[in-house]
């Protein structure tokens, strides 16, 4: 199974504003958090069954919260995560589908949450081995980051990595070396020498110089992938409860999302 960074790591939640007159809104969208957040952690202690169950549950709050509301995109795309932690591809596929389909919808073909929805599918489809599915999806996800975000941001050198690693998997180092080489320069650049993802490009880069080392799927490169999914999960704070009347943003990555 790849190794992967939890969405919540990578991704900061939005102050919610607090709204009056929505009590049945809220304990829905309370419900649909506490959900989220248990899901999540027992995601990230390979408590996968349990995940599974917390997440689904946080999936039927959001299909009430309406079409178009960022936390369905959210949802689905946990419930594929831990889907896909478990080897039920099948399953996973057509919610990532959905929740890249509502991000493009919602934000727009170039904005950078569809090059991170983008790089998760292809994640999906490389730990599948289906490599002539993902190689597209991987440089769209690329161009998508280096047009919305520019050339030496973090989400940039993600898509960088996880591309490299699928040249990996199909022992085309040539092809791999360059692009880790290229990710290991910007994190290095913008994270300092001592991030972890410094020390995971690192790494990467020896072994696929190297020919690879085995990995737990049997391949010749290190199958790590960083996913980033939107979470939209933090404690309740002085700006109040989840609520009703979230919009999606007009700028910025992470899928953070503001309400009324």
């Amino acid at each position: 199974m790849a190794t992967t960074r939890c969405p919540t790591a990578a991704l900061a939640a939005a102050l919610l504003l607090l709204a009056t007159g929505v009590e049945p809104a809220k304990a829905q969208s309370s419900s649909w958090q506490t959900y989220m957040e248990s899901g999540q952690k027992a995601y990230k202690a390979g408590e996968y069954g349990k995940a599974q169950t917390l997440l689904e549950s946080a999936l039927k709050e959001a299909e009430g919260f309406g079409p178009n509301d960022p936390r369905l995109p959210a949802s689905l795309a946990w419930v594929a995560e831990v889907y896909k932690a478990q080897g039920k591809y099948d399953q996973a596929e057509p919610l990532c589908r959905r929740s890249l389909g509502i991000v493009e919808k919602s934000l727009g073909p170039e904005h950078s949450d569809v090059g991170a929805s983008l790089n998760n599918l292809a994640e999906l489809y490389r730990a599948q081995g289906k490599y002539d599915e993902a190689e597209p999806l991987y440089r769209r996800s690329l161009a998508i980051r280096e047009r919305a975000l520019g050339p030496e941001h973090p989400d940039v050198a993600t898509s960088l990595n996880n591309f490299a690693g699928l040249y990996c998997d199909q022992s085309k180092y040539d092809q791999a070396e360059p692009l880790y080489r290229r990710s290991l320069a910007i994190r290095e650049k913008v994270l300092g020498p001592d991030h972890p993802d410094v020390a995971q490009s690192l790494n990467n880069l020896a072994r696929g110089r190297n020919g690879g080392a085995a990995s737990s799927r049997g391949g010749q490169c290190p199958p790590y992938g960083i996913i980033r999914y939107p979470t939209f999960t933090s404690p309740v704070s002085r700006a109040g409860p989840w609520l009703a009347g979230c919009r999606w943003p007009r700028r910025g990555g992470g899928l953070r999302i503001r309400c009324r």
